[in-house]
């Protein structure tokens, strides 16, 4: 009896995660939201999911992670400036941003080379999530001339909601994993009523 509640409910779950997700790609926070540098604060992104940083650059400044994941990557993050912010600090000068961008490399060279970037290259695109190592990185930016604003916001560089078909299949999943085995103990449990056997 649990057993069959507690698949009942992981089918619930699955139907409502991969209806919401596919909602909100084409409606709501997962659709990609295109922000000029100049206006991409963390009151102006407010709920996206998935943004775009027009005109900024990705600056020279880099942070890492001292740790791994799984998968033998190191985060890195580096701030999104605008070309002036950038050009400043080249001159010398410390700059204050709002805006970081991360992304995991498994590259030893990376984590030495100011020119490093993401496999998107330059193109500043990416899912809104802080790093979990982000304590951690937030203390080394002194030492890279950059002062972090109150609130900052992270862009996970090349990182994109999951395919619409992913979220369709787990949607269906969900309500085949709801409702067929339900079918199936319905069809299967004796039927009452109906007229007494005739007696010889």
């Amino acid at each position: 009896m649990i057993l069959r509640y507690l698949v009942l409910f992981g089918g619930i779950v699955l139907m409502i995660t991969g209806c919401n997700s596919l909602v909100s790609q084409n409606f709501g926070t997962h659709r990609l939201r295109t922000l000029d540098v100049s206006e991409a604060t963390a009151l102006a992104i407010g709920e996206a999911d998935f943004v775009e940083i027009a005109g900024a650059e990705i600056g020279k400044a880099f942070v890492t992670s001292s740790g791994k994941d799984l998968g033998g990557k190191a985060t890195l993050c580096r701030p999104l400036l605008s070309p002036e912010e950038q050009s400043e600090w080249e001159g010398g000068a410390t700059v204050s941003t709002a805006l970081i961008g991360c992304f995991k490399t498994a590259d030893p060279a990376c984590l030495t080379d100011p020119e490093c970037l993401p496999y998107t290259g330059r193109q500043i695109i990416g899912l809104i999530g802080e790093p979990a190592e982000v304590e951690e990185l937030s203390l080394q930016w002194d030492g890279q001339r950059i002062v972090l604003e109150n609130s900052v916001v992270y862009v996970q560089l090349g990182e994109q909601p999951q395919a619409w078909y992913w979220n369709l299949l787990l949607m269906v999943g969900g309500i085949c994993l709801a409702l067929i085995p339900e079918a199936i103990r319905h069809n299967r449990a004796p039927r009452s009523g109906g007229a007494a056997p005739k007696d010889a």
